[in-house]
């Protein structure tokens, strides 16, 4: 999934004329979204995968601080990301563990706020 993302929209104030307008190609490369991206990069690929097996597990009930190593050692198990996880396995269980924590704190914010204002 692709989408176009204008900086204007986000201003509080609208404006008629704008002096400079930032457009950026937002891609969507969660795994089961299937983005043309992850066909051309492997490392991309495997990184969503490593993530879509972490969000599962999650789904499925188990705590993200348990689902995090169990996706870590079945992906070095099955070849992906291997290499750089054997290396990284600590450091990037913490990163995920505190990234993904604040990705839940931010999605749950997107309901949260609308009822605030």
């Amino acid at each position: 999934m692709e989408q176009e993302l204008k900086l204007s929209d986000a201003f509080f104030e609208k404006r008629d004329r704008l002096s400079v307008e930032v457009i950026v190609k937002v891609i969507n490369v969660n795994y089961e979204k299937g983005a043309r991206l992850l066909e051309k990069c492997r490392m991309l690929r495997e990184y969503s995968i490593l993530i879509y097996k972490i969000r599962l597990r999650c789904e499925q009930g188990m705590k993200l601080k348990e689902a995090i190593p169990i996706s870590v050692r079945e992906c070095i198990k099955e070849g992906i990301l291997a290499v750089f996880l054997k290396r990284n396995g600590g450091e990037i269980i913490n990163f995920l563990y505190q990234e993904l924590s604040r990705e839940e704190c931010e999605a749950c914010r997107e309901f949260i706020m609308p009822l605030a204002t």
